[in-house]
């Protein structure tokens, strides 16, 4: 069985209207092969483009910030209408789904959220709390999935963020998580009103024992913790999504 089946494919698809990027480096083939393979599937199906970068671009900074610079060169180059950036540790859990399910056209650019995985039945109080509370905001937007118009807005947007951690927050650049530190610090504050955080669309799998609760809670994508969560251990969650379906793709892959 493969993970498409039974999944009609989209009635229009405009080819080049989304395109999806992705950062993943060989050092993190070990678990990048499951997020490459889902996410190109899911391409092909949607007709959209898969751009994936295969080396560090900002050869004095953390390889986290290789991932902003590769939005700032894609923002620049695509032809694309929207960007969709993903981490390497994260698939499709509903393929069937469009970009349009999660996109909202009220904001320009759209995070998913930083918190607990949504255990059903729990009380998620979240984490950084007293950074929320200092900020004034509820949900903090996560780097590992983020949806943007290709418009000047997004490439003013990456162009300041990675600036300001060269230059006013390069003390927080380095620390923990990086580029979220300098997002939630810089830029949060004075862009809020243009920006979008998801609720549970895109949950973080941060323990094996959360894997049981992804089929009640149907999130549209996981982003799972590569170094708590091996993906011997996803393969029932994502069906038969081998290892070679991201070479089948490689029209869709940059190297």
């Amino acid at each position: 069985m493969n993970l498409y089946d039974g999944i009609d494919p989209p009635c229009s698809p405009r080819p080049g209207r989304v395109e999806i990027v992705m950062l993943s480096t060989p050092e993190v083939a070990h678990y990048s092969w499951l997020g490459e393979s889902s996410w190109a599937a899911y391409a092909e199906h949607h007709a959209y483009s898969l751009h994936i970068c295969r080396q560090k671009l900002v050869p004095d900074m953390h390889i986290n910030w290789s991932k902003i610079e590769l939005v700032r060169q894609r923002l620049a180059a695509t032809d694309a209408q929207y960007l969709l950036l993903v981490d390497a540790d994260s698939f499709v859990f509903r393929p069937a789904e469009t970009f349009d399910l999660l996109w909202q056209p009220d904001r320009e650019i759209v995070f998913s959220n930083d918190q607990p995985f949504p255990r059903p039945g729990a009380f998620n109080v979240g984490r950084r709390h007293w950074l929320r509370w200092r900020l004034k905001q509820w949900k903090l937007p996560n780097a590992g999935f983020v949806m943007m118009r290709v418009e000047s807005y997004a490439r003013d947007f990456f162009d300041r963020w990675l600036d300001h951690a060269r230059n006013d927050f390069k003390h927080l650049s380095d620390i923990h998580p990086r580029n979220q530190n300098v997002l939630w610090r810089a830029l949060l504050p004075v862009e809020h009103g243009q920006l979008a955080v998801l609720d549970n669309e895109v949950v973080r799998l941060t323990h094996p024992s959360h894997i049981r609760h992804l089929r009640s809670l149907q999130p549209f994508a996981v982003h799972f913790k590569n170094t708590t969560i091996p993906t011997s251990s996803l393969r029932h969650v994502v069906p038969t999504l081998a290892h070679d379906r991201s070479q089948r793709n490689s029209d869709y892959v940059a190297r």
